[in-house]
């Protein structure tokens, strides 16, 4: 379920979310000028993390989803994919040592009706973000507002609860009309995060995966996989970039070997139209709080 914050925590929450905006802002503001056909992918990722880890810790590895993902691509240490094409998404988690998390994503180069849409979707649902809203009733505004520009949500991905150290919890947030009656609570925090496509509005798991995360209870033999446990525990994704960097190819293989993780691979639109992505970081209160002066 997601944290629910109140008393002193609440206002640290605050001035974390303060802060971390104020990261993200710097990130995107460089992959801004970074974001260009011909550069590698990976400098935008590297870039990233970066800057998160200047401050903060990594909720989970940067990801550049371009053109028809939507989600789940991050590059490994040796690639040299470049850019070939618009709507580059960069998604980033920004976490804090007690574990709150800032979740958010912007879209850049993509076509210019469909990053406004899914920026004015974002922006409409966080407005709606009060005590006992009804989840469907977020859905829909991001619904109608997609289909406003001539446009379709993604129906299978959407919104989340954010809990201490874990990225993905209750409740789920739609981008559609699901009729759904949950409310949302007071003092919640959660992300709201719209996908929009000029396709069908579908995405499936296709191609390899490069991020991953430990399934609870694992058990390890080697001090390699027992390094991987204790560095990223259950909740925390890591990508293989990682397991380079600790050099525990060993105790990774034996991970998988003994079905001890989870894998994400990368999220394709079903009929490979391009998806557009915003997202962002939010407390649910009768004016919601996150981290712009004004809603």
């Amino acid at each position: 379920m997601a944290l629910i914050l109140q008393g002193e925590e609440l206002e640290k929450a605050k001035e974390f979310l303060r802060e971390a905006y104020k990261t993200s802002r710097i990130i995107f503001e460089n992959a801004s000028r970074i974001a260009k056909k011909g550069e590698r992918i990976l400098e935008i990722e590297l870039m990233a993390e970066q800057e998160i880890l200047r401050d903060f810790k990594l909720a989970f590895p940067p990801q550049v989803s371009i053109g028809n993902i939507a989600a789940h691509s991050c590059q490994e240490l040796n690639s040299d994919e470049t850019i070939r094409e618009g709507n580059i998404k960069l998604d980033i988690g920004i976490m804090n040592d007690d574990g709150l998390i800032f979740d958010t994503a912007k879209t850049f180069l993509g076509e210019e009706r469909m990053i406004k849409a899914v920026e004015e979707a974002l922006l409409k649902a966080l407005k709606l973000a009060t005590p006992g809203r009804k989840l469907g009733e977020i859905g829909k505004t991001i619904e109608e507002t997609a289909r406003k520009y001539g446009l379709k949500p993604i129906r299978n991905l959407g919104g989340h609860g954010l809990d201490k150290f874990m990225i993905h919890s209750n409740p789920s947030i739609p981008n559609y009309d699901n009729k759904s009656e949950e409310e949302l609570v007071e003092g919640m925090l959660i992300a709201i995060e719209p996908f929009i496509t000029s396709g069908e509005g579908l995405v499936r798991e296709k191609g390899r995966a490069t991020i991953f995360s430990i399934k609870p209870n694992a058990r390890a033999r080697s001090n390699s996989a027992r390094m991987l446990i204790n560095k990223y525990p259950p909740g925390v994704p890591f990508s293989l970039r990682d397991v380079d960097r600790l050099n525990a190819k060993i105790g990774f293989i034996e991970l998988v070997r003994n079905n001890m993780l989870y894998e994400y691979p990368p999220l394709v639109e079903i009929s490979k139209a391009p998806v557009v992505q915003a997202e962002t970081t939010i407390i649910v209160m009768d004016k919601p709080f996150y981290h712009w002066e004004e809603l």
